[in-house]
Order: structure tokens, then C-alpha cells, then sequence
């Protein structure tokens, strides 16, 4: 349980009412207190772990660091490996097609054209080779196969436009209108004017950043010209969720509907997603007018029926028959697989972990390091080899 929130992450203490017990019948948790420790950069993270200061981690590592931790080994003291996991795709490129401050991309950005030519000019065969060490799957946004019954998944969702054709890419930007337009290289808008696309990558997620650079130059490729830029992870959702972005490096775990990407959302479609704060999906009703806050009206525009009925299919999951279920999960695998609001690049590859000597029954799986997150690591069953020293 919760004993103290600091300004670098949390301390827990054991709870003695937790209802786990061993085969011997003693009370879980082993370990009597447990400290989160929050390193937004990840170059200081790398450096703590080297230096054995960390006694568990299993994510937010870079694959590209994996030969130096694991050649450090020995004297920080700790075993490192590179664990499962169920995540879809560890990182994705997630597309605003309402950013609140660019209202002249609306049009663009919501072509699923220009969507279907981002993805089409991905090379993730390269990405996963240089990014993630060869580990993983090249793979579309869909849902990841061993968290959704046999009779839902299709391998056609994985492979929707995530082969790379960046010849079809450039077809699809100049049936568009978006063309080079006064000879300097790069494409332009329709109208004209330059066209500047803008590229958010999570500095607190070294595969996210490593994968935007490399995104980057795939669009420079076909004639885009884009503007990188990273944050931290606390100002990065903060940017994501208010729709100031354009293209953010997200991610998607194992996750099922009404998770984000998976439905219409802020972080999507920002003007949509904050009319939906006011909506029903259950009733298929709308607070009046007169209640909804005024900042709120004005970032709101009532999405069309298409997209409501979307938005419901991923709302409506965990009410209905399994039968229907299975239905709803089926139309939005379609859903996603043709619309695109967010590009998958590798998933299934694991996560780089580090454990400390002396800490047992330790389960090499990647997740999230927090202790909500760390649910398939059993976090409750470590325990130290000589306590006394810890």
C-alpha cells in the first residue's frame, strides 16, 4: 500500500491484509517496503543502473544500451536480460488529427491518405534490426494475438499498410495535392503553403526517440520535411492529452478497447475527444449545453455518426454478451487496420531489465516498472537473499 508520495516516486509498505499466501502458507509480500524512484532522463536512469543503485527495473531501458549493462554486470552487482512481453507495439506513432493549435493540418492530417503514406514510408524491418537489436515483430497497430480469443485476431490487421513501399507512399502524397510546389524539395500543402509536419518523441523513453530519428528521415525520403523535437515524460502527456500535438511517439501495451488509439480520444482527435467527456456512451446521450464548462464548448466539435458509433463499440466492451463482444473487437480491428490513428512499428519485443544479485524469484518479463504496472512480474513473491543487508 501507499505510505508516502515524493517528489521522485513513492514509497510502499507491506500490506498485512494482503490475501496472498504461499505454498507454505506464509502471508505475501516477502518484502516489508518498496521504493519507486522517477528518472525522467534517460541517460541519468542508464547511469543509475550501471552504477547498482537500481534493484529492479524492467522497462524504459534502451535496447541500444543492453551490451553495455550487460558487460557491467559484475560490478553493478546485478543480473541484466531482456524479458517477454505482451506489449502490441512498443512504440507508436500516434497521430492528432485536431491539434488545437495547427487548425490548418485538420484537413491533412485527417486524410487517411496522408496516414496510410507515413506508415507505407516506415522501414520496420530497419527499425526493429537498429532500435530494438533485431528483437520483436514488424507490425501494424493491432491488437497483440494472446489477448484476444483465436475466433478475433486476424493477421491481416498487423500487416494493414506496414509494408515498406515508400514509391506508393509518394503516389498516395500527390494524389493529395501535397506536392513540392516551388521547387525546394519539399512537399507543400495543397494551397501552398510549406508544409512543416511536427514530431514529438518521450526523452524518457530512449526506443521512442531512437525511433522518431529514424522516422524522420523516412519522411524527409518522400519529400517531408519535419520537425523533431523531445520531452520529458510528465510534459509529454501533458502535451499529448491537450492536443498541442502532431505526431508523439506513444506506445501500446496489451491493452484492449476503450484503451486510447484503440478508440476515438484527446489524444487522436482532441476536438472529438473533449465533446466525448460530455457523452454517454451507455445512453447515447449528451449533457445540455448549458452544463458542460464553457473551455470545454469551445475545444468540442460534435464528431459524425461514423465516428460515435466507434467510440461506443470500444465503450460499450465490458457490458455487453461475449458474443457481442466479439463483434465489437472485430469491428474495431477493421476499424483501426483501415483508419490509422496511430502507426505501429515493432511489437512482442521485450523489454531490457535488470535485477540485483541477491534478489530471487525474480520473473523476467518487461513491463512497466511501477507496482500497478508490474502485474505479471509478481512483484509480492521477491524476495532478498540476506534481507539484513537491504
Amino acid at each position: 500500500v501507499v505510505k508516502e508520495v515524493t517528489p521522485t516516486g513513492r514509497i510502499y509498505e507491506r500490506n498485512p491484509y494482503y490475501f496472498k499466501v504461499d505454498t507454505k502458507g506464509n502471508q505475501l509480500p516477502y518484502i516489508d517496503e518498496q521504493r519507486t524512484i522517477y528518472t525522467p532522463d534517460a541517460q541519468a536512469r542508464l547511469m543509475n543502473v550501471l552504477a547498482g543503485e537500481i534493484d529492479y527495473i524492467s522497462s524504459f531501458l534502451s535496447f541500444s544500451d543492453y551490451p553495455t549493462i550487460k558487460a557491467n554486470e559484475d560490478d553493478g552487482g546485478y543480473d541484466a536480460w531482456i524479458g517477454d512481453s505482451l506489449w502490441a507495439s512498443r512504440v507508436t506513432f500516434s497521430i492528432q488529427q485536431q491539434p488545437n493549435n495547427a487548425e490548418d493540418m485538420w484537413e491533412i492530417l485527417g486524410d487517411v491518405r496522408f496516414r496510410r503514406a507515413l506508415s507505407l514510408a516506415l522501414d520496420r524491418t530497419e527499425i526493429k534490426d537498429l532500435v530494438f537489436m533485431g528483437q520483436g515483430q514488424e507490425r501494424q497497430l493491432a491488437y497483440h494475438p494472446g489477448t484476444v480469443p483465436e475466433s478475433v485476431y486476424k493477421e491481416k490487421w498487423a500487416k494493414s499498410y506496414a509494408e515498406y513501399d515508400p514509391e506508393r507512399a509518394k503516389g498516395l502524397l500527390d494524389e493529395m495535392g501535397v506536392v513540392d510546389q516551388d521547387g525546394d524539395g519539399w512537399r507543400d500543402k495543397p494551397n501552398g503553403d510549406p508544409l512543416l509536419l511536427q514530431l514529438l518523441g518521450n526523452s524518457s523513453r530512449a526506443v521512442a526517440v531512437n525511433s522518431a530519428e529514424m522516422a524522420e528521415g523516412f519522411w524527409n525520403d518522400i519529400g517531408i520535411n519535419v520537425n523533431m523535437d523531445t520531452v520529458e515524460e510528465g510534459l509529454f502527456f501533458t502535451e499529448l492529452w491537450e492536443g498541442r500535438t502532431q505526431i508523439a511517439t506513444t506506445f501500446m501495451t496489451g491493452s484492449l478497447p476503450p484503451w486510447d488509439q484503440y478508440v476515438p480520444a484527446e489524444d487522436t482527435f482532441n476536438a472529438y475527444g473533449n465533446w466525448f467527456l460530455d457523452y454517454d456512451a451507455y445512453t447515447g446521450k449528451r449533457l445540455f449545453e448549458e452544463n458542460i464548462p464553457e473551455t470545454r464548448r469551445e475545444l468540442s466539435v460534435e464528431p459524425p455518426e461514423d465516428i460515435i458509433e466507434w467510440y461506443r463499440w470500444g465503450h460499450l466492451m465490458d457490458h455487453v454478451s461475449p458474443e457481442k463482444r466479439t463483434e465489437l473487437l472485430i469491428n474495431i480491428g477493421n476499424k483501426i487496420a483501415e483508419e490509422l490513428p496511430s502507426l505501429g512499428l515493432v511489437g512482442m519485443a521485450g523489454h531490457v531489465g535488470v535485477s540485483k544479485r541477491g534478489l530471487k524469484n525474480v520473473i523476467r518479463v518487461g513491463d512497466n516498472p511501477s507496482v500497478g504496472a508490474t502485474r505479471s512480474a509478481y512483484v509480492e513473491q521477491f524476495f532478498w537473499e540476506e534481507p539484513e543487508k537491504h
